[in-house]
């Protein structure tokens, strides 16, 4: 993290918005891979984007820190052998359509799939995620539950 904040102040570093989004990108992945992990600010649903008491209905999430690993089947086996509970998966592309990554909590059956955005409007491109819940061997219509997140950062909560 401290890494990615260095980065962020050399002068003009953060006015090119590609640059910018790749460090928001890697400052996502460095805060859920730490023990504390991340804590994220919801936006309730049906807000409207110029609500005036914006910050008095904000809720707050604590999202668990854990291991980050590549989203491969055999690292989704090897994890699940070792009996680990929850996973961060990033993509193998950087340029991955859908999403930038995927948390699996085996313990709760949830499997979030998170898209880390400093652009104020996004694509949601459901058919990536069908691939990749094939990939982890989630069935349809099972006990899991599937949760699309959008990580913005807060200055776009309200446009986004």
């Amino acid at each position: 993290e401290s890494f990615v904040r260095k980065i962020e102040e050399l002068p003009g570093a953060t006015e090119n918005p590609s640059l910018r989004g790749f460090l928001f990108e890697m400052l996502f992945f460095a805060r859920i891979g730490r023990k504390a992990g991340l804590q994220v600010t919801l936006r309730p649903e049906g807000e409207e984007a110029e609500s005036e008491n914006q910050g008095e209905s904000e809720k707050r999430d604590d999202w668990k820190g854990c291991s980050v690993k590549p989203l491969e089947a055999r690292e989704v086996d090897k994890a699940r052998m070792q009996g680990t509970n929850r996973l961060c998966l990033k993509p193998l592309r950087w340029n991955q359509e859908g999403y930038d990554a995927v948390i699996v909590d085996f313990n709760c059956k949830l499997v979030r799939f998170v898209q880390v955005t400093i652009a104020e409007t996004h694509d949601l491109k459901l058919r990536y995620m069908y691939d990749c819940l094939k990939t982890l061997r989630i069935e349809e219509g099972g006990p899991w539950k599937v949760e699309v997140a959008f990580v913005v950062p807060k200055e776009y909560l309200y446009k986004f």
